[in-house]
């Protein structure tokens, strides 16, 4: 009995159709392509198949189950006789949808193989980046998502809150799945399963040497600008002014231009860097740093001017379509407006790989841009803020606790109006016997995301209690619990 040829890069024997045979298609379609022998021993011996049609019948199911983006326009399957035995060939192109994956491991090294010789060898996570942008193109938020497996819930609710609909043919029209049914990197921005982070941190002078609070928000990019907003506006301190007799209290930095900051830093990230958003809250400034330069050919004056080219214009577009934003180039335009008339007004460093935006604290002396800190670029978290380098670990993370605290922090003290608040509803809650969402709302005159903010913390630090749930939900002072 001949042999053949022994196995090469573009050619592997089986014996049948076993496990293993779609890894190899696998590889040679993200390699050069290949042929596939079955019923030939691994030695080279012919060896036949009973019966050649159901063989190639299940290939055919084998292939179409089990690898996906779809590889069958790119695979011929054949019956031919080697030395009077009948054997079926598999012929694989190389696709042109790289990479393919094993359907039920995904885009991750258990999934996506490259053939190696005479072998098959699990991609590198770099090697699967790398063909995901060769064939999906350099803009982030068009490419396939290496994470398949994510889930919408709270982009649902945001969704549902602006009477959009957010169904999977919805999201297709939003370009957060392809239409080749694969979720983008956009749709990833959005999904629960978020990688990204924005983290926050307040400190009691300028320097950013004396902190006494930090948080990290996670999840969907929905659920973290809304945190991250809610976490701002209970550690903006008032600023007080006078007419005569009358005293105005007003807030040191204005809400809305901090949520232009907010929303600038989100939707002109570069997410090709593994970089947290930075706020920093000084005593007299706060800073919104995040990973990413000006968008190719714009210079400093065309931003100052409003002219936009956001880096992620399909997340810009979402954030317009959910009434979030207002319009492309409006927010420093915004900012500018919002500090005329008050002696300050807000600063920005662009730096190849970063953009900084300062908001001055009214009725303090203005800042200058930290500049250590503004020319951190393409760098990790440490880089772009080194008060985060001796932070505790971060405690994990919980779908019910959006906020992630640190559990080795010097003792809380709240920022002065923050502090305010917190004892204006623990003295509602004493004198009441309890205190409702509802109530911290109307009372202190601010959002609902804040007022739960501001009583969850309450609950955190030990003064409130939580009962009930729903509607039901209300909160008791700790020691009318016992």
């Amino acid at each position: 009995m001949g042999t053949l040829l022994r196995e090469s890069a573009t050619l592997e024997f089986k014996r049948e159709i076993s496990k293993s045979f779609c890894t190899t298609v696998v590889a040679f379609a993200n390699s050069d392509g290949g042929r596939i022998l079955v019923g030939v021993s691994d030695g080279g011996t012919p060896l036949g198949v009973e019966n050649p049609d159901v063989v190639m019948l299940q290939a055919s199911h084998a292939i179409a189950d089990s690898i996906c983006p779809e590889i069958l326009p790119f695979v011929s399957i054949n019956t031919l006789e080697i030395e009077g035995k009948p054997v079926v060939e598999v012929i694989v192109e190389e696709g042109d949808r790289k990479p393919y994956c094993l359907a039920n491991k995904g885009f991750s090294p258990a999934g996506v193989y490259l053939r190696k010789g005479s072998g098959n060898t699990p991609a590198s996570v770099d090697a699967i980046r790398s063909m995901i942008r060769t064939n999906d193109g350099d803009v982030f938020e068009n490419r396939r998502s290496e994470n398949q497996q994510i889930t919408f819930n709270a982009a649902q609710a945001f969704f549902s809150d602006a009477n959009v609909s957010c169904t999977r043919e919805n999201l297709k029209t939003l370009h957060a799945i392809g239409l080749d049914g694969y979720c983008t990197n956009l749709g990833l921005l959005l999904s629960d399963e978020c990688p990204f982070s924005i983290k926050c941190a307040v400190y009691d002078d300028e320097d950013g040497l004396d902190y006494h609070d930090r948080r990290e928000f996670t999840g969907s990019v929905f659920s973290q600008m809304q945190d991250a907003l809610s976490f701002l506006e209970l550690n903006n301190t008032l600023h007080a002014s006078f007419e005569g007799l009358r005293r105005n209290d007003s807030h040191a930095v204005p809400p809305r231009a901090m949520r232009e900051a907010l929303l600038n830093a989100v939707m002109h990230k570069d997410y090709d860097y593994n970089a947290p958003i930075i706020i920093n809250v000084f005593a007299n400034r706060i800073e919104f740093i995040s990973t990413g330069g000006l968008a190719q050919g714009l210079t400093e004056g065309d931003i100052m001017a409003g002219v936009s080219a956001t880096r992620n214009p399909r997340l810009a577009a979402v954030l317009l379509r959910l009434n979030m934003a207002e319009g492309y180039g409006m927010g420093i335009r915004i900012m500018k407006k919002l500090y005329k008339g008050t002696g300050l007004a807000p600063q920005f460093k662009i730096n190849p790989g970063s953009f900084v935006t300062v908001l001055p604290k009214i009725g303090t002396e203005p800042p200058s841009v930290n500049t250590s800190i503004a020319e951190a670029s393409q760098s990790s978290d440490h880089d772009l803020n080194p008060h985060w380098s001796d932070c505790p670990p971060l405690a994990d993370t919980t779908n019910e606790q959006a906020i992630t605290t640190f559990s080795n922090m010097p003792a809380f003290r709240p920022a002065p109006n923050r502090k305010r608040y917190e004892y204006a509803v623990i003295e509602f809650a004493e004198e009441h016997g309890e205190v409702r969402r509802a109530d911290v709302e109307r009372m202190l005159g601010i959002s609902r995301d804040a007022a739960l903010a501001l009583v969850e913390g309450l609950v955190m630090q030990g003064a409130l209690m939580k009962q009930g749930k729903s509607r039901n939900t209300h909160y008791v002072p700790v020691e009318a619990s016992h």
